[in-house]
C-alpha cells in the first residue's frame, strides 16, 4: 500500500443502465429533419469595365429558408465546400481578381447546415494602367500601378513610401537597403574601454568586466559602467563631441540595470539639454531599453553625452549599470505603406506626404536594414488605415535595429504574407509583453489573414504574432518553418489565438537555436499537423538564466474555449533549462476557467538530458471541463506529468492515451511530480490507458511525490480505470 499519495484501480460495474419504459412514459419525441435546402442567391451585379483589380459590388441578394451565414466571392464556376477558406460571414462590398482582362466572377452563399448555393455571376473587363519603371527610392503615388525596381537601391532612412491604392511595388529581384545613413558612433559608448570618458565627477563609478548572466552586470561586449548605491549625485561625461546631422529625428538611448534601489534614476542625456533618457525604479529584471526622441534644428551644435545616476543617497544597497548608450536616427522603413496626415511623423519620421495605400503589393527581392542600425526601423510598415487587402510576397527581409521588425502592421484583413525568408536579429527590445520583439506583428484582432510558406531564420523572441477578430473569416497561419534564438520571455515561435494554425515545422530544440512553440488560446483555435521542437538556453535576462518555467512546445493559454488540436509532434529538449511538450494553465487571473477544449491524437515528447526536469505534461489550477486530453502518445525518459503551483489539478479529463518511455531512465523512475506547494495536487482518474513495454508497471505502481525530496504527496491520489 502507498502512504499519502492513494491509488484506486476501477473496474467496471457491470450494471445495465437502460431505462426502464413504463405505461406512463411519454412516446419519443421524432428528431428535427436536418436542414437541406441550399440559399438562394437571388440578384448579383458589378461594373463591366474596371480599372482595378478591386472591383465594388453593385448589388448581391442572398435569401435562405433558414439563415444565410456565409459569402463567397470566386473566379471559378465550380461551388466552393462549405469548409474551404475564404467565406465572410458578412456580406462583401468588392472583390479583389487575381489578373486583368475579360474575367467573370461568381457569388456563393451557404448556410449553417453547409448547404452551398448555386450561383450568380457576373462579366467585367479590367485594363489596368502600364507598369512603371522606377530607379530610385522615392513616393508611390499612382493608384493600381505596378512600379517594377530596375537596379539595387539605397537610403539613408525610408526608401519607398506607398501613398495609393492598389499598388504593386515589384523589386524584380534587387535589393533595397533602407537605414543606410553613416552610423553615429558614440565613442565607446559600450564601455569596451574608458578612454572617452570622464569619471573625474563620480567617484562611485566605475567602467568594469561583467556577464550577460549569472550575474546579470551588462548588456553586450565585456564591459559596463557601474555605479555603487547608495551614493550623492554623480554623472561621467563623454570627452568626444558628436556631430550631428541637420533636420533629423534620432533617438538617444542605453541600456539600464538596477536591481537595488527604488528611488534612483539612471539617466543619459545630451550635456547642456532637455534631452534626456532616464528609467526611475527597479527595471523589470533585465537590462531595459530606454531612449528618446529628439529633432535637430537647421544647424546643430556638437553634442556630448553624460551618462549620470541621480536620488541614490537612500534605497538598497549595490550596484546598478549602464551600457551600450547609442545615438542614432529611428522610425524608418523599408516600405511605408499608407502614412497618415493624422500621424504626422509619430510612426515614420522622414514621411511628408501621406495617402490610404489599402492593397498593395510588396514582391519579389530584398529590403534589409543598413548600417545606422536604426531603432523602431521596420523592413516593411502598414499602417493604420491601409491594414486591408495586402500581400507581402516573396521577399528576403532582414530588420536588427532595436524594436525593428521585419513586418509590421497595425491591421490585418484578409492579407496575404508567404514565400518569404526572414531574419530578425534585433538584441534590445522593450516591452516582451507587447511582442516588440516578433518578427511578424499584426497589432490589431484581425480576419482572413493568411501567413503561409516563410521561413524565418532568426529571432529573439517571436515568430509570428496575430490575433482574430471574433465572428469573421477564420487567420490561418499554415507551412511555415521557424528557428529562433531566443533572449526574451515570451518567446513562442507562433502565437496567434482563434486562428487555423496547421502544417508548420519549428526548430528551437538544438544548438544554439531556442523558442518555446505554440501559444494556443483564444476562441474557436485549430492547431493540427505541426512539427514542434523547442529549448530553452541560460541567456534570459529577466530570469538571470533560463526562463522562468523553461520551455514549453503548446502552452494553453488561461481563457481558452474551443481549442481543437490534433495530430501534432512535439518534442521539448530539457539540457540546461526545463522543458514541456504540454502546458496548461487554464484558469484566468480573474477566476474564470477555459472551457470545451480537446487535445487528441497527437504525440507530445519530454527527453532529459541533464538535470533539469523534463515532463510531457505541466498542468496547474485545471479541473475537469478546462481540457479533454484522449488519445495521445505521451512519451518521456523523465516524468510523465508535472504539477506546478498557482491551484490543484482537480478531475482531470484523460482517456484512451498511450503512455511510454525512452532511451536510459533515472533510477528510481518518478514519472508524476507535484511543486510543494499548499494548493499543489493532483487528484484524478486515467481511463483507458495503453503502455509502451514494460511501461504500465511503472505507470501504475507509482504516485505523484513532491518535490522536496520526492516523497509521496498526502494530498494527491491518481486512479487507473478501463
Amino acid at each position: 500500500m502507498f502512504s499519502g499519495c492513494s491509488r484506486e484501480v476501477i473496474l467496471s460495474s457491470g450494471v445495465d443502465l437502460t431505462p426502464e419504459l413504463t405505461e406512463d412514459s411519454a412516446p419519443p419525441i421524432p428528431p428535427t429533419p436536418p436542414d437541406s435546402i441550399a440559399p438562394t442567391v437571388n440578384a448579383f451585379s458589378m461594373p463591366s469595365t474596371s480599372g482595378s483589380l478591386i472591383v465594388s459590388i453593385n448589388e448581391l441578394t442572398v435569401t435562405d429558408n433558414v439563415a444565410v451565414t456565409g459569402y463567397k466571392i470566386t473566379e471559378s464556376a465550380t461551388a466552393p465546400l462549405p469548409n474551404a477558406s475564404g467565406w465572410s460571414p458578412t456580406q462583401p462590398t468588392q472583390y479583389v481578381f487575381s489578373a486583368s482582362g475579360s474575367r467573370t466572377a461568381y457569388a456563393w452563399a451557404k448556410d449553417v447546415a453547409g448547404n452551398v448555393s448555386s450561383s450568380l455571376s457576373a462579366a467585367i473587363t479590367i485594363t489596368l494602367p502600364p507598369s512603371a519603371p522606377i530607379t530610385t527610392c522615392g513616393y508611390l503615388n499612382q493608384a493600381n500601378t505596378t512600379y517594377i525596381l530596375q537596379n539595387d537601391v539605397s537610403s539613408e532612412g525610408t526608401c519607398f513610401f506607398i501613398i495609393a491604392q492598389g499598388v504593386v511595388l515589384d523589386l524584380n529581384g534587387h535589393t533595397v537597403t533602407y537605414d543606410n545613413a553613416a552610423p553615429l558612433s558614440v565613442a565607446n559608448g559600450d564601455f569596451e574601454n574608458a578612454d572617452t570618458w570622464d569619471l573625474s565627477s563620480a567617484p562611485d563609478a566605475a567602467i568594469v568586466p561583467g556577464s550577460f548572466v549569472k550575474p546579470v552586470t551588462l548588456f553586450s561586449g565585456s564591459q559596463s559602467l557601474r555605479f555603487n548605491v547608495p551614493n550623492v549625485n554623480q554623472s561621467i561625461s563623454s570627452t568626444s563631441p558628436l556631430a550631428l546631422e541637420p533636420n533629423t529625428t534620432y533617438s538617444l538611448s542605453a541600456m539600464m540595470y538596477n536591481q537595488v534601489s527604488d528611488p534612483a534614476t539612471l539617466y543619459v542625456e545630451l550635456a547642456g539639454t532637455a534631452i534626456r533618457a532616464s528609467k526611475t525604479g527597479k527595471t523589470w529584471r533585465g537590462f531595459q531599453y530606454t531612449s528618446v526622441t529628439f529633432t535637430t534644428g537647421a544647424n546643430p551644435d556638437p553634442v556630448t553625452i553624460v551618462a549620470g545616476l541621480g536620488d541614490a543617497s537612500t534605497g538598497g544597497t549595490g550596484s546598478v549599470y549602464i551600457d551600450d548608450i547609442r545615438i542614432q536616427r529611428t522610425r524608418v522603413a523599408g516600405v511605408a505603406v499608407g502614412p497618415a496626415s493624422w500621424q504626422g511623423t509619430s510612426v515614420i519620421s522622414d514621411v511628408i506626404q501621406f495617402g490610404n495605400a489599402e492593397y498593395s503589393t510588396i514582391r519579389n527581392g530584398t529590403i534589409q536594414q543598413g548600417q545606422s542600425k536604426s531603432d523602431w526601423a521596420n523592413a516593411i510598415r502598414i499602417m493604420e488605415n491601409s491594414g486591408t487587402g495586402w500581400k507581402v510576397h516573396d521577399l528576403t527581409l532582414r530588420a536588427d535595429g532595436a524594436n525593428s521588425k521585419a513586418i509590421k502592421s497595425t491591421n490585418g484583413r484578409n492579407v496575404q504574407i508567404y514565400g518569404n525568408q526572414i531574419y530578425n536579429p534585433q538584441r534590445a527590445i522593450i516591452s516582451r509583453d507587447a511582442f516588440d520583439g516578433a518578427a511578424v506583428h499584426i497589432d490589431y484582432n484581425g480576419y482572413g489573414n493568411s501567413i503561409y510558406n516563410n521561413t524565418i531564420h532568426e529571432g529573439v523572441q517571436t515568430g509570428i504574432k496575430l490575433s482574430q477578430t471574433a465572428g469573421q473569416t477564420q487567420n490561418e497561419v499554415f507551412g511555415n518553418s521557424i528557428t529562433l534564438q531566443t533572449r526574451y520571455t515570451n518567446d513562442f515561435a507562433i502565437v496567434a489565438g482563434g486562428s487555423k494554425i496547421y502544417n508548420n515545422t519549428i526548430n528551437c530544440g538544438s544548438g544554439s537555436n531556442s523558442c518555446r512553440g505554440l501559444g494556443i488560446g483564444g476562441t474557436g483555435t485549430v492547431i493540427f499537423n505541426n512539427v514542434v521542437t523547442v529549448q530553452e538556453l541560460e541567456r534570459n535576462q529577466e530570469y538571470n538564466g533560463c526562463s522562468l518555467g523553461g520551455a514549453y512546445g503548446m502552452q494553453m493559454e488561461a481563457d481558452s474555449h474551443d481549442l481543437d488540436v490534433y495530430g501534432n509532434t512535439v518534442t521539448a529538449n530539457a539540457g540546461e533549462c526545463e522543458a514541456y511538450a504540454f502546458r496548461a494553465n487554464p484558469k484566468a487571473e480573474n477566476g474564470t476557467y477555459s472551457s470545451n477544449n480537446a487535445i487528441h491524437d497527437n504525440t507530445f515528447i519530454a527527453v532529459a538530458s541533464g538535470t533539469a526536469r523534463a515532463a510531457t505534461i505541466k498542468y496547474s489550477a485545471l479541473s475537469t471541463e478546462d481540457v479533454n486530453v484522449h488519445h495521445n502518445v505521451f512519451r518521456t525518459n523523465h516524468r510523465w506529468i508535472f504539477v506546478d503551483g498557482g491551484g490543484p489539478v482537480v478531475n482531470p479529463s484523460f482517456t484512451g492515451n498511450h503512455w511510454e518511455t525512452t532511451g536510459t531512465l533515472p533510477s528510481p523512475f518518478q514519472p508524476f511530480e507535484v511543486f510543494t506547494w499548499a494548493d499543489s495536487h493532483f487528484t484524478g482518474t486515467f481511463y483507458g490507458n495503453t503502455y509502451g513495454s514494460g511501461d504500465q508497471a511503472r505507470f501504475e505502481n507509482e504516485g505523484f511525490r513532491s518535490s522536496a525530496g520526492m516523497t509521496l504527496d498526502p494530498l494527491s491520489s491518481m486512479g487507473v480505470a478501463p
